[in-house]
């Protein structure tokens, strides 16, 4: 009987506990876009965890920029320069730096700190202004769709986004103890412009 009843207790305590996971996971996402709208940094980094993010966003980039310079041939480009294994280096190398500078607790505290001094300086809603085009994505119920979720395992889940240009995001939450947190962004590699990641790889030969 004792066996029974902590068996028992043991299932209820784990009902409870995915009862509040699923429960919790709107709260998570709106959670993001609520410390983001708001520019609260800390708030934020609550329920983003950066450097794996930032780890995941780096092995997407890199990942397209090799398979770019792999596949390249100078007749897409009417024979305008090469991507040589120095330019794909160098590429890569500048790749990592904007990342790491960027995608950082100061980094995101420098983003929020330049929309709010250009919000001061003119109408941050003007969608002409990169304040005005950040405020509009984030408004949006299309910057994360909790509706679209997909279960990845019994502790992961992926929901889908959109910006205003119809490009796709898929943000992955894991679950955490008692929250749910971004743990990866996957990027739309069918909306990455290759020819642009070309001109930014030859870029640096043309700078030697």
């Amino acid at each position: 009987m004792t066996r029974v009843s902590a068996l028992g207790l043991l299932l209820y305590v784990f009902l409870v506990y995915v009862t509040f996971a699923l429960f919790s996971i709107g709260y998570s996402t709106e959670s993001v876009r609520t410390a983001l709208l708001h520019k609260d940094v800390h708030a934020l980094l609550r329920f983003v965890d950066l450097v794996s993010v930032r780890e995941g966003i780096r092995g997407q980039l890199k990942s397209s920029l090799l398979s770019t310079a792999q596949s390249y041939s100078p007749a897409e480009s009417n024979g305008a320069g090469s991507l040589g294994v120095r330019e794909t280096a160098l590429a890569l190398e500048l790749t990592d730096d904007v990342l790491d500078f960027h995608l950082s607790s100061e980094g995101v505290r420098r983003y929020f700190a330049s929309l709010e001094v250009e919000s001061n300086v003119a109408d941050p809603m003007a969608s002409h202004t990169p304040a005005g085009r950040v405020f509009r994505e984030l408004k949006s119920d299309n910057l994360i769709d909790i509706d679209g979720l997909s279960m990845l395992s019994p502790v992961s889940f992926i929901a889908q986004g959109y910006d205003s240009a119809g490009r796709s995001f898929g943000f992955v939450f894991s679950f955490r103890w008692y929250r749910w947190v971004m743990t990866e962004v996957i990027l739309d590699e069918g909306a990455i412009d290759k020819q642009s990641v070309v001109e930014f790889i030859q870029s640096f030969g043309r700078d030697s």
